[in-house]
């Protein structure tokens, strides 16, 4: 979130074509870094998810 306010602000500070360019492009790159972190988490839940179902079945099937 910090990479993203970042690049925001750079973009409204951004006077030239070129101030505005990096500044896209961060803004870009801090959309990706949250993208990652997001599909991380999802990962994460969804091995999350599979273990309690494991746990689950195992204690449905006594």
């Amino acid at each position: 979130m910090e990479q993203l306010t970042a690049a925001s602000e750079a973009l409204d500070s951004a006077e030239r074509s070129s101030d505005r360019v990096k500044a896209l492009t961060q803004t870009v790159q801090a959309y990706e870094t949250g993208l990652a972190a997001l599909r991380e988490g999802l990962r994460q839940a969804r091995v999350r998810e599979a273990a309690i179902q494991g746990v689950f079945a195992a204690e449905s099937e006594r």
